[in-house]
């Protein structure tokens, strides 16, 4: 059920601002335990910061917050795939926030 409304949650993330939700989405990966629960919040987590243009990111203290969130799950979470996802997740910030990054996997996607 709580996965499904995370699903639920980013169809709402897609058709406005998903800002202000940022920081329950936050809250929710600092607290969850369920291995296929964190999983769909790093999906969705994912996806809001793929569609996240730059100004954005540099606007919102709750996006730090949630990358916080991420990394902590990457490095201390007891199921090693939820490990895996978080790290995913973070690789997929990592590349939303460098221009030269995003630059470079089109190159590379054109080579």
């Amino acid at each position: 059920v709580r996965a499904q409304a995370l699903l639920a949650l980013a169809d709402q993330f897609s058709r406005g601002q998903v800002l202000p939700l940022l920081a329950w989405l936050a809250e929710h990966l600092e607290n969850e335990t369920d291995s296929f629960v964190l999983r769909t919040a790093l999906f969705v987590t994912g996806n809001i910061l793929s569609n996240l243009v730059p100004t954005q990111q540099q606007d919102s203290p709750d996006l730090g917050r949630l990358q916080q969130g991420i990394l902590k799950l990457h490095e201390a979470a007891d199921d090693l795939k939820v490990r895996r996802w978080a790290a995913e997740t973070l690789n997929r910030f990592t590349l939303q926030s460098e221009p030269a990054l995003q630059k470079l996997v089109h190159d590379l996607g054109e080579a």
